[in-house]
């Protein structure tokens, strides 16, 4: 997740893109950009920076990425992903754009903006990014929320599909994840 303090006011924003309507997964849904790890990545670091570089046009400092979050699909899942989460400040240099084939409409949002969105039924996002913007929102600015990410352990989540509800996170990871 591309972040940086939100330029108009207080707050931080974070790039999101939309993935493309022939997605076999989460068509036009926006996301933060990413992907898999590849045969020949030198590990998690290496494939999020390649990944980001691909879907964006920006080259990442791999020492540069703070560890966020580990995200698991539930058993049960047609598709099964396995997928770690980080965060990188962005630079002033940084301009990440869309790679219009994977991705297209990329666009800085603040974090509180895209939730409202979402749920004005304006903005498709799927349970994980949902539940990491609701925790980027928590955050007045950048350092503080940098600060945090370092800080704080890094839990697997595997949230159960209600038949009810659909995904739920877990009780006993709500606020420690």
């Amino acid at each position: 997740m591309l972040v940086r303090t939100k330029r108009a006011d207080a707050g931080i924003e974070v790039f999101m893109v939309r993935r493309s309507a022939r997605s076999p997964f989460a068509p036009d849904a926006v996301v933060f950009p990413g992907g898999a790890l590849d045969p020949g990545d030198a590990g998690l670091a290496a494939a999020a920076v390649r990944e980001f570089e691909e879907e964006t046009g920006v080259r990442l400092d791999p020492g540069a990425l703070v560890p966020f979050s580990h995200w698991v699909t539930p058993p049960g899942e047609g598709r099964r992903y396995d997928t770690h989460f980080f965060l990188a400040a962005a630079l002033d240099d940084h301009a990440p754009v869309a790679d219009e084939h994977e991705t297209h409409d990329g666009r800085w949002l603040d974090p509180r903006d895209a939730l409202r969105e979402e749920r004005d039924g304006t903005l498709r996002l799927m349970y994980p990014t949902i539940k990491h913007l609701e925790r980027l929102a928590a955050f007045a600015d950048l350092d503080a929320l940098l600060a945090f990410a370092r800080a704080k352990p890094i839990r697997t989540v595997a949230p159960p599909l209600s038949p009810d509800a659909g995904y739920v996170m877990p009780a006993d990871l709500e606020n420690a994840w």
